[in-house]
């Protein structure tokens, strides 16, 4: 089968536009951990979004899951805040999805004040959604009982669950 010049320019703007529409499909997703975790917990969902095309980020919050060799009494929900923004503006990224799950759901809502016009859409996969003002430590006390404060030790609200110290990767204190 023999292709003509025509023939030639046809296939090869059929595959530029065929590619440009897949790319034009792509989304950027920011997947942010929550307060015990790390973004190792999200590495298998960024592998399975990123075999589909999307990019991944999973930006690690100061003090917590892999940066917990950090974790001070100082850090607080604007330091996280900042880690995500800063992955944002240094990746430069835009038109993404911003996804927190659990305590990220505090943070994405930060993210989300700071970097409006970055921002395509939010996702809260079981996380917190606050309303101005509110903490996590307002959000999970209830009447006569003192919350997450139960497990503070030295300024750090201690996971319960876990028992062996000594695993990794595994949920760690947080501030």
């Amino acid at each position: 089968m023999k292709f003509n010049k025509l023939g030639c320019f046809i296939l090869f703007f059929s595959l530029v536009v065929g590619l440009k529409s897949a790319y034009a499909q792509q989304t950027t997703y920011v997947v942010v951990h929550g307060a015990w975790g790390g973004a190792w917990q999200f590495k298998k969902t960024a592998n399975e979004l990123e075999k589909e095309g999307h990019k991944v980020y999973r930006p690690a919050l100061t003090g917590l899951g892999e940066r917990y060799h950090l974790a001070d009494t100082s850090i607080r929900l604007q330091t996280h805040i900042n880690d995500v923004v800063n992955t944002i503006l240094f990746e430069d990224l835009r038109d993404i999805v911003l996804v927190g799950h659990s305590y990220g759901g505090m943070i994405i809502t930060g993210v989300a004040d700071s970097l409006p016009d970055r921002i395509k859409k939010l996702v809260y996969l079981d996380a917190i959604l606050p309303d101005n003002q509110e903490s996590v430590l307002s959000l999970m006390v209830k009447p006569g009982d003192n919350g997450l404060l139960k497990f503070e030790k030295e300024g750090f609200i201690i996971p319960f669950w876990v028992k062996d110290e000594s695993k990794f990767p595994r949920d760690v204190p947080t501030l």
